[in-house]
């Protein structure tokens, strides 16, 4: 997936600041247009407009373990 990514000029990956052995992910330019534009557009969407305190928790709870 990632070199999917990175082929499509999304993301680079960059050496890990403290271990040599490691590679991060950054947004390209590109990247965090296209990131910023999702954002607006899932805000924009209301997807999650009926989902109470308690339920955006879990979700973004779930979210970050994904993330991970």
């Amino acid at each position: 997936m990632v070199d999917k990514l990175e082929h499509a000029g999304l993301v680079m990956r960059c050496p890990h600041p403290t271990d040599g052995r490691k590679r991060v992910l950054e947004l390209t330019d590109r990247g965090s247009k296209l990131w910023k534009e999702l954002q607006n557009r899932l805000h924009s969407s209301h997807l999650f407009i009926d989902l109470d305190v308690d339920d955006q928790r879990v979700l973004l709870g779930l979210l970050r373990r994904l993330s991970l």
